[in-house]
C-alpha cells in the first residue's frame, strides 16, 4: 500500500471519499443495530405509541414513531454506503496496485541500466 504522501491528489480524494462511505457505514449499521435489538423488547401487537411492523429476527415487532423515522433513513444509508464503499476501496487497491508495480518496474529499470553502464576507471 502507498503512503498518503505519495498519492496523487485525485487518488487522496479517492480514498477519503473510501473512509467516509466506510465511517457512513459504521454509523448507520450502528444505529440500525440499535433500534432492531431495542424492538425485541417492544411489543409484538401494534398500540398507541408503537405501531410500525416490521420484521425482526423472524417475527414482527412495532417500531415507535421516532424509531421509524430514524430506520427508515439510516437502514437504506447503511446498505448504500456498504455498497459505494466497497466499490470504492476495491478501486483504489486496484489503483495503488498498478501504481505500486509501475514503480518497482521503474526501480528495476534504473538499477538495469545502471548495472549495464560500463565502468568508468580514471
Amino acid at each position: 500500500m502507498l503512503s498518503w504522501r505519495e498519492l496523487p491528489p485525485w487518488m487522496k480524494l479517492l480514498r477519503s471519499g473510501a473512509v467516509v462511505g466506510w465511517s457512513v457505514l459504521m454509523g448507520s449499521l450502528v444505529t440500525v443495530g440499535a433500534i432492531e435489538t431495542a424492538a425485541l423488547r417492544q411489543p409484538t401487537v401494534a398500540d398507541a405509541h408503537f405501531n410500525h411492523p416490521h420484521d425482526i429476527k423472524g417475527m414482527v415487532r412495532f417500531f415507535s414513531d421516532r424509531q421509524e423515522q430514524v430506520y427508515v433513513v439510516a437502514k437504506p444509508l447503511m446498505l448504500g454506503s456498504f455498497a459505494v464503499s466497497a466499490v470504492l476501496f476495491g478501486f483504489c487497491r486496484r489503483l495503488e496496485e498498478s501504481r505500486e508495480k509501475r514503480k518497482k518496474q521503474k526501480q528495476l529499470e534504473q538499477i538495469s541500466q545502471r548495472l549495464s553502464e560500463p565502468e568508468t576507471r580514471p
